[in-house]
């Protein structure tokens, strides 16, 4: 506190007397808000304390009036008072007329806040106390007032506006308007401008499923200064309600709402053809209708018009691919139409399409008639082709219009493919293209190729082993052609592929090596270790010679590789091919006899690996066994012992069989396993041509370039 005077003119002054409270809201209640609609007060059950101040905010929810009713009052006279304000807002922020100041022995009496809240507070000084006072309080609800434009009708217009009316709204507003018109899909509120008290004035919308709004879902609480996002429902009934409290008024709101309308047949449609249309008769203003057309295994969807009639400005159809029946992502945009020109077919390559009509709130017309339908396969179409050649047509006979093909060449251990298109006739709009792959399921085609109109006779060769083959025709044509035919042979080279797990639970699927193109071209290699595994096999394709079979132990599970690092001594015992479990066999299981493995190498000082070649081998006994088997070569099999073996010696069992290609085989040349383990530090296969090549057991020579 401070005291100043200026330069002239003085007066009595002043004396102020203050006192230091030692407890504060101690009290029963004091220091919180009551809103309940009735309640009582007091300092306590005994004389108060010196030094207190208490305060209590009585402000029941919606009350037109609070009464504090004294049973008993007794303060020291002059010093300890009770004194009671009006409050302008329900939080009493801010205080309004003083209602009484009262001290003293006054018995029972009353007091009255018209504002419908109060403050109350109390205080007594550093000396001499009394019993205090003992109060209740009790109110009456405020009369709301509901004084906005349509408030408590059935709004049933298509659209319309809403607010609290022109000029600042009252205290105790209560308005509430639902709207519900017939036929509504749902409905959208557009606020034009927006100002309540914070906190205290709202606007709250909710979505009712029938005009009763029996059981409404709240959708939005807005207050303040802002400009709210549109708010728009789920259902076909919407209601607004407007509340304000008993102080503190604003300009109010002003809100468009507009109707909007769904079409017959909306959905997901999965029949293999059917309508799609707006109608019957002129479509409705602010129309929002969505089709997901998806037939089960469908190729290909043709939507195809036969009426159209739209407003050009406003009022759009539009036609979507998508990869997924849910239609929710990564959709191909295939047209967007309007105006009077009827839109020729649209095709959906994937088999799945969206259809989207929206219109707006003015000039409507008679809409749109369309028919789906599901074109006709291809023979052996749309299914992934694993065997090494085979056919592509579209026939017998001319191909239809709408047709969509596709054909994944995918043989397993394929490394190109070589596409033979023999013919080629078709009407201008449709197509044969070829695409390549990073897989079977082809996630990210590249077109490497189209072909269209007359094409007599061409090939294509690619360096893939997945190769995607589509062939399309447009939905309406007023003549087709005979189409195409394609065969594909797929090309293995050298090598290996397949599982080199260390681990081959149960039977898995076998090793394959590629055919054979040339001398020593197939060494397949794979990793076998499992105590369980009843047998491991690698397939030795027709036209194929198998040449010989080399083991040796290996820590890890890697590639194989029989570096000084990674080997391990072969058990002893393990010699013969019965211990080994190794056999040759035909497909079907029967033994081969005509190509058996004997046992030629040993390196018996630290019996890390063993060889095997295979004889006699001739040609004929391959090509017999590859006759009786149908064509599919025969198979090395590995058994348990080998396996088990692996696993004793905590090792995997490298297995490397190799081939060579029957038509570099011949009489004096054959296909020996070399291995130096002082120099080489991989498992080679070598083919050794002319007089004075070394036979197993006499010696292993360098590789040369003969080799």
């Amino acid at each position: 506190m401070t005291f100043d005077t200026d330069d002239s003119t003085v007066d009595y002054g002043f004396i102020a007397r203050y006192s230091a409270f030692n407890t504060l809201n101690n009290c029963p209640g004091s220091g919180t808000n009551w809103s309940s609609l009735s309640g009582s007060i007091s300092d306590g059950p005994s004389q108060y304390s010196n030094n207190m101040l208490c305060y209590w905010i009585i402000a029941p929810t919606y009350a037109g009036r609070v009464t504090l009713d004294f049973a008993s009052f007794s303060t020291e006279l002059n010093q300890d008072y009770v004194t009671v304000y009006s409050c302008l807002q329900p939080n009493c922020s801010s205080v309004g007329a003083l209602l009484g100041s009262f001290s003293g022995d006054l018995g029972a009496f009353s007091v009255s806040s018209s504002t419908g809240a109060m403050a109350v507070y109390f205080t007594s000084d550093s000396s001499n106390v009394r019993d205090g006072f003992v109060a209740s309080y009790s109110s009456t609800l405020a009369t709301r007032l509901n004084t906005c434009p349509d408030s408590g009708t059935l709004l049933a217009g298509v659209t319309g506006q809403i607010s609290d009316g022109p000029g600042q709204y009252q205290i105790l507003t209560q308005c509430t308007w639902t709207i519900a018109p017939t036929g509504a899909f749902y409905i959208r509120l557009n606020f034009t401008s927006f100002a309540t008290e914070v906190g205290a004035d709202f606007v709250r919308v909710y979505s009712c499923a029938a005009s009763d709004c029996s059981s409404p879902t709240l959708l939005a609480s807005l207050s303040g200064h802002i400009s709210p996002a549109p708010v728009t429902t789920t259902t076909p009934v919407m209601q607004v309600v407007f509340s304000s409290d008993l102080a503190n008024v604003d300009d109010g709101f002003v809100a468009r709402y507009s109707t909007y309308f769904s079409c017959p047949g909306t959905g997901v449609l999965t029949g293999t053809t059917g309508t799609v249309t707006d109608g019957p008769g002129p479509y409705n203003d602010n129309s929002d209708c969505t089709w997901i057309i998806a037939p089960p295994g469908a190729p290909a969807v043709t939507l195809s018009f036969s009426s159209f009639y739209t407003d050009p400005c406003c009022d759009f159809v539009t036609v979507y691919s998508c990869p997924t029946a849910a239609c929710n992502s990564g959709l191909s945009l295939l047209g967007s139409f309007a105006g009077t020109t009827v839109p020729t077919a649209v095709v959906s390559p994937t088999g799945i399409m969206k259809v989207t009509f929206t219109s707006d709130d003015s000039v409507h017309y008679d809409g749109f008639l369309a028919t789906y339908t599901v074109p006709p396969d291809c023979p052996g179409s749309n299914t992934n082709l694993t065997s090494s050649n085979g056919t592509l047509t579209n026939g017998p006979g001319n191909y239809q219009p709408g047709m969509v093909c596709r054909w994944m060449v995918a043989p397993p251990g394929a490394t190109s493919i070589t596409l033979n298109l023999a013919s080629l006739s078709t009407v201008t709009g449709d197509f044969l293209r070829v695409y390549t792959c990073t897989s079977a399921s082809c996630p990210t085609p590249v077109l490497v190729s189209e072909w269209q109109g007359q094409v007599a006779s061409t090939t294509l060769a690619l360096a893939n082993r997945w190769v995607l083959v589509v062939f399309q025709s447009a939905p309406a044509l007023s003549s087709v052609g005979p189409g195409f035919v394609m065969t594909y042979q797929a090309n293995y080279g050298g090598g290996c592929y397949g599982s080199s797990a260390a681990s081959c639970p149960g039977y898995p699927e076998p090793l394959i090596c590629r055919p054979a193109t040339g001398r020593n071209e197939s060494c397949c290699a794979r990793l076998v270790r499992s105590a369980n595994a009843t047998a491991h096999a690698v397939s030795i394709p027709q036209g194929t010679y198998l040449s010989s079979v080399l083991l040796w132990m290996q820590v890890g599970s890697g590639p194989a590789d029989i570096t000084s690092e990674s080997r391990r001594p072969f058990p002893a015992s393990l010699v013969s091919l019965s211990d080994l479990g190794l056999s040759v066999t035909r497909n079907s299981g029967q033994e081969e006899s005509g190509c058996a493995l004997t046992a030629t190498g040993r390196d018996n000082t630290t019996a890390r690996w063993l060889s095997f070649e295979a004889g006699p081998c001739d040609a004929p006994g391959i090509a017999a066994a590859a006759a009786n088997t149908g064509g599919n070569g025969v198979v090395v099999w590995f058994g348990r012992t080998l396996a088990q073996a692996a696993v004793a010696a905590s090792a995997t069992i490298a297995v490397e069989v190799c081939t060579v290609a029957q038509s570099s085989f011949t009489s004096g040349r054959w296909v020996d396993m070399w291995i130096r383990a002082d120099e080489a530090r991989v498992a080679r296969c070598l083919y050794y041509l002319g007089a004075g090549a070394r036979r197993p057991g006499q010696g292993y020579p360098r590789p040369s370039a003969r080799g």
